[in-house]
């Protein structure tokens, strides 16, 4: 509760937004900017999109249901914006600003392939690829 009432209070003048990580801390990030305005969000994960259905031989039952799912932050960013917000595998690396501490660019890596091995991860990665733009507000 704390942190989405810091965010409602942090977001008024607010209008670009980029939420870094999923999951439903994600989704209410999404929700409370979304509800506070914003021009733009984007929502940056390090997964891979999952599938838009179970595949049974990849998730078989009694496993958790490995699928693509719209949760409520998502479903109110797209009736805003008539797109998604998530871009998936994005691993971001560092965020950089001005002498003021207002974000100028972040800087992320591409995630070209993922593979589970036990419990481990395994991640190939190309080279930095630095986005910038008008975002000012990261979380």
């Amino acid at each position: 509760m704390l942190m989405i009432q810091t965010i409602i209070i942090s977001t008024r003048q607010i209008k670009n937004v980029i939420i870094i990580g999923g999951g439903d801390t994600g989704t209410d990030c999404v929700a409370a900017a979304i509800r506070q305005n914003c021009r733009s969000v984007h929502q940056f994960e390090i997964m891979p999109e999952p599938p838009d259905r179970r595949i049974k031989s990849s998730n078989p039952w009694p496993e958790w249901p490995k699928r693509q799912k719209i949760d409520y932050g998502q479903a109110e960013a797209i009736s805003v914006s008539g797109s998604d917000p998530r871009h998936y595998l994005i691993s971001t690396q560092k965020i950089s600003g001005n002498s003021q501490g207002e974000v100028q660019a972040v800087h992320t890596v591409d995630i070209t392939g993922l593979k589970i091995l036990m419990v481990f991860w395994s991640l190939l990665r190309y080279p930095a690829v630095k986005r910038s733009g008008p975002q000012n507000w990261y979380l």
